[in-house]
C-alpha cells in the first residue's frame, strides 16, 4: 500500500501550526512577566496597575521570546511532523531543553547573560510552552498522511 497525501490534512497542519507556536508564545511570555514580577518584594496582585503594566511585560517578553526560539522550534517542530511523534515527553523535553538554553541567551551588546536565580523560571516556561504546544498541536502530529491504515507495519 502506497500512502496518499491529503490536501486538507497538510493545509490544516499549515494553519494549526504557526497558530499553536503563537498561542503557546504568547501564554509562555505572560507566564514569564508574572513570574518574574513575583520575585518583585514590591509587587502587589491586588494594586490593578502592577497587573496590567505586568501583562503588557508579558507581551513584550512574548516577542523577544519568539526572536529568541523561533529558529530552533521551528526546526523541532517540522522534525517533529515529519516523524510523526506525538508524545507529551517529547514535547516537554524540547520545551524543557529551548527554556534551559534561554538562560544562556545571546544580549544585544554582544554578550550573554546567565539569569542564575529566575533559570527555573525560564526551564519551566519551556515546559508549559512543550505541554501548551503539545495540546493545540503536537498530540496530532504527522506531516500528510491521509489515513493510518495507510502506514506500513512495523
Amino acid at each position: 500500500m502506497t500512502a496518499s497525501i491529503s490536501f486538507w490534512r497538510l493545509f490544516g497542519r499549515l494553519l494549526i501550526v504557526p497558530f499553536a507556536f503563537m498561542v503557546t508564545l504568547v501564554c509562555v511570555g505572560i507566564f514569564v512577566a508574572f513570574s518574574l514580577a513575583a520575585l518583585d518584594p514590591d509587587f502587589s496582585r491586588d494594586n490593578e496597575l502592577h497587573v496590567l503594566f505586568t501583562t503588557g511585560m508579558g507581551f513584550l517578553a512574548t516577542s523577544i521570546l519568539g526572536g529568541l526560539v523561533f529558529a530552533p522550534a521551528a526546526l523541532a517542530i517540522l522534525a517533529c511532523e515529519i516523524l510523526r511523534l506525538r508524545s507529551l515527553f517529547v514535547y516537554l523535553a524540547i520545551g524543557g531543553v529551548l527554556g534551559f538554553a534561554g538562560t544562556y541567551a545571546p544580549i544585544p551588546d554582544g554578550g550573554s547573560v546567565s539569569l542564575a536565580s529566575e533559570d527555573r523560571i525560564l526551564v519551566a516556561a519551556g515546559l508549559i510552552g512543550g505541554f501548551i504546544y503539545w495540546l493545540l498541536a503536537g498530540r496530532n502530529a504527522g506531516f500528510v498522511v491521509s489515513k493510518p491504515e495507510d502506514l506500513p507495519d512495523n
